[in-house]
């Protein structure tokens, strides 16, 4: 995306925009080349915010791919409002670090709360599950309330149903206290060498809500480096 950045960039460097092109086409020859993949270089003028997403509609995505050396590096990316694109996505979008991809994606976590909102997340974790024949790790959040822990068990029992049917291996484990929700999922990702965290971007998958709350940009860059699938609830 040519934005404002980009033209002031060209303009100290005495560059036209054409110097872009090449270098994108530079880049595509060499994943071409290197991966034996169809490539397609795409540019566009204006804010990367709008862009990025409008592109991924016109050319009807199914994934997002984002790429950051951690929050700070997002963040210099993109601005402060980085997350916007996450959040405003078609698509679901995977954040990725410098962590290879290795072995794919075969240890996956998988949060489980009062949210109804999961059939999203269980149709992607079974889609990885055929291809990597992933082990799912079914993590619940600790609920003393006796009325909202008989509506988590049945949200648990339904996922795992739609895992049973479906013949995917999982496991389920349920965090130790109340608090601190998303460390407690982070650590027992790391202590299970886990490869994916699948995470929806509605407002009650953690508490506080996703995007305004510390804890979610932490798990997004995390300092293992363990990509995080974000998905936006579908609009009814």
């Amino acid at each position: 995306v040519i934005n404002k950045d980009s033209k002031l960039y060209l303009q100290k460097n005495n560059l036209k925009e054409e110097y872009l092109f090449l270098r994108l086409k530079e880049l595509t020859s060499g994943i071409k080349k290197e991966l034996d993949l169809n490539v397609y270089p795409i540019i566009k003028v204006g804010s990367i915010f709008s862009e990025i997403n409008k592109t991924a509609k016109e050319i009807n995505a199914g994934l997002m791919v984002l790429g950051t050396e951690g929050k700070t590096g997002f963040q210099k990316i993109f601005g402060s409002f980085a997350m916007k694109i996450i959040m405003q996505s078609p698509v679901p979008v995977i954040v990725v670090q410098k962590r290879s991809f290795g072995h794919g994606y075969k240890n996956i976590i998988f949060p489980v709360n009062i949210s109804i909102e999961y059939q999203q997340k269980i149709e992607w974790a079974l889609n990885f599950a055929k291809v990597f024949n992933s082990k799912i790790h079914i993590f619940k959040f600790k609920e003393s309330n006796p009325d909202l822990l008989s509506n988590l068990d049945v949200v648990n029992s339904r996922i795992v149903e739609s895992f049973q049917d479906n013949k995917v291996s999982y496991i389920e484990k349920t965090a130790e206290n109340e608090s601190n929700y998303s460390k407690q999922l982070l650590d027992y990702a790391i202590s299970q060498s886990a490869d994916l965290i699948l995470i929806m971007t509605n407002n009650d998958e953690f508490e506080p809500s996703f995007i305004l709350g510390a804890p979610e940009e932490k798990m997004i860059y995390n300092v293992s480096q363990i990509p995080v699938m974000c998905i936006n609830p579908e609009e009814l």
